[in-house]
């Protein structure tokens, strides 16, 4: 008797946890699903209810031109089941798949991420979390040197500076409107072989237009003129 009780008291326990309009109790007291279902090591679980989305990217504030990274396995699903697919949309038009994923955004804003998790058995959920872009705009900074000659000067571009986190990677030093052009990742430059100056006149003045790019290739912009000697 005590354990006809004992397995009453379970059954009610079963039925009140999946709901009774999806439970049967046949007449040698075991209990079954009277709507679709997935069995997992001796245990019923009813098909149909939803899946748990959840997910996490980083970095949380990221630059434009930065990788965002998603990873959706955070997300649940029922007992029984599993997850079939994640499905993530970006806020820009972009749409990407798989349980982990990254995006770049182009442009400085607020976007929405929303991730849609599918079960397998078609049951679908999703969870949508807002990231901020920002720009990531470095400065650029240059210093022109004498060097006690008409024939030469310094260009000296090391005080450019970028944002938190990232470097500058390209110098690109411009003499004269192109007259010389020193373009790479040295910070520091000499102009050399310049005209003297043409008589009457007794001093020449050079224009230098230095443009630094960071490693997401953002870019600043910035000139100067320097009267030799």
């Amino acid at each position: 008797m005590a354990n006809a009780r004992l397995r009453r008291s379970l059954i009610a326990l079963f039925v009140a946890t999946l709901g009774a309009s999806a439970c049967i109790v046949h007449d040698d007291g075991a209990p079954s699903l009277s709507g679709p279902s997935e069995a997992v090591g001796g245990v019923v679980a009813p098909a149909g209810f939803p899946p748990t989305a959840e997910f996490a990217f980083s970095p949380t504030s990221p630059f434009a031109g930065q990788s965002v990274f998603v990873n959706g396995n955070l997300s649940t699903a029922p007992l029984g089941h599993s997850i079939a697919s994640y499905t993530w949309t970006w806020g820009d038009g972009t749409t990407t798949t798989g349980v982990t994923s990254s995006h770049a955004y182009s442009v400085p804003g607020t976007f929405t991420i929303v991730l849609t998790v599918t079960d397998s058995v078609g049951t679908r959920t999703t969870v949508s979390k807002t990231v901020s872009v920002t720009a990531a705009t470095p400065t650029a900074k240059l210093t022109l040197i004498k060097t006690g000659t008409t024939a030469s000067f310094i260009a000296d571009g090391s005080g450019s500076t970028a944002v938190t986190g990232l470097n500058i990677t390209n110098y690109r030093f411009v003499l004269d409107a192109g007259a010389q052009v020193k373009d790479g990742s040295a910070s520091v430059v000499t102009f050399e072989g310049l005209a003297a100056p043409v008589a009457p006149a007794t001093t020449t003045t050079h224009s230098v237009q230095l443009t630094v790019t960071d490693e997401l290739g953002h870019s600043a912009t910035t000139s100067a003129n320097l009267t030799l000697p």
